[in-house]
């Protein structure tokens, strides 16, 4: 189907490019998908090569003390409190507590 003939490109061609990266497709169907991404999207492919199991695997993020006690990822807990120090619909003192929690986690609130 060319291109323009799809009613939408980008999903089309990101399903190509899932395609040659998911370890059930036969290597037939990922030399299809290749040729559509060479043809149709200009695309050069590059194919990632997968550990073992199928999924790559992030390194550990850094974990903080939650409010009841849990751990939480230290990277959430900043996008929360920066979410926090902008909603309008919080109240001043929330927004205040917001800053100094993320000076507490050694993050600068004009970030």
């Amino acid at each position: 189907m060319p291109r323009s003939a799809s009613p939408d490109p980008g999903h089309q061609e990101a399903g190509y490019k899932a395609a040659l990266n998911n370890p059930r497709v036969g290597e037939s169907a990922k030399q299809h998908a290749r040729q559509v991404l060479e043809d149709q999207f200009g695309d050069t492919v590059f194919e990632q090569q997968m550990p073992e199991g199928g999924r790559s695997r992030a390194p550990p993020d850094e974990t903080v003390e939650g409010s009841k006690g849990g751990q939480r990822n230290k990277n959430n807990v900043m996008r929360g409190l920066k979410a926090a120090m902008h909603n309008q619909t919080n109240t001043d003192q929330g927004r205040e507590s917001a800053r100094h929690k993320l000076e507490d986690l050694g993050q600068n609130p004009e970030e």
